[in-house]
């Protein structure tokens, strides 16, 4: 136990609440080994004092349609996390759909 502890603090940054998190969570099963610990990653991943965004508000921010973020979750470019999103869920989009502006920009002016 005290290994996997300071593998969760060295290698994500894990603070003891969050650890403390995820082995009392009741999604959580030793006996899956890894697996369960990529099924509690987004335990680690929210920091107690980080902005959570809806779905709503995920969408507002990125300025695209419903539509447009399902076809996102579809493919695999955004993570449906329970509880929301986070910052760096965000900025991911975003990145993203700049690329995707970008492309299309790029096409429209070579058929032009």
């Amino acid at each position: 136990m005290v290994e996997f502890i300071k593998y969760l603090q060295n290698n994500f940054d894990a603070s003891i609440e969050q650890i403390k998190d995820i082995i009392q969570n009741d999604r959580f099963d030793f006996s899956k080994g890894y697996e369960n610990l990529i099924d509690n990653l987004d335990i680690l991943m929210f920091a107690s004092d980080e902005k959570v965004y809806s779905k709503d508000e995920f969408i507002k921010e990125l300025n695209i349609t419903k539509n447009e973020f399902e076809t996102f979750i579809k493919k695999g470019l955004i993570l449906d996390r329970e509880g929301g999103f986070i910052n760096i869920d965000l900025q991911v989009a975003k990145t993203i759909w700049s690329y995707i502006r970008l492309m299309v920009e790029i096409r429209l002016l070579r058929n032009t």
